[in-house]
């Protein structure tokens, strides 16, 4: 079997489709929303000592963009911001999500 070798160009390559990839799609507020997921998983296993504080900033940015949503069923239909909404405000914060899109 011959093995193929991964040279620089092809891990660029690859780097650069995963900009081209975050840049066409960094304004959609769902998108933010999954990254958003992705950082709590990083503050969560991160140091203690900025643990609070990082999740406070994350919280009032969350909550700016939920706010803004236009349609919320589609962040209440996804299991990881509504898994996200679940770690930052608890329970009655995804009652008062499913409340929205309810209404919606």
């Amino acid at each position: 079997m011959i093995q193929q070798q991964i040279v620089s160009s092809d891990i660029s390559w690859a780097s650069e489709a995963n900009i081209r990839y975050w840049e066409s799609v960094r304004e959609n507020p769902y998108h933010k929303l999954r990254l958003a997921d992705a950082y709590l998983a990083r503050i969560n296993v991160g140091d203690w000592s900025q643990r609070k504080e990082r999740a406070s900033w994350l919280k009032n940015y969350v909550g700016d963009i939920l706010r803004s949503l236009p349609d919320v069923k589609e962040a209440y239909g996804d299991p990881h911001i509504r898994g996200m909404v679940r770690e930052l405000w608890g329970e009655p914060g995804v009652t008062r999500l499913k409340a929205r899109a309810e209404a919606a």
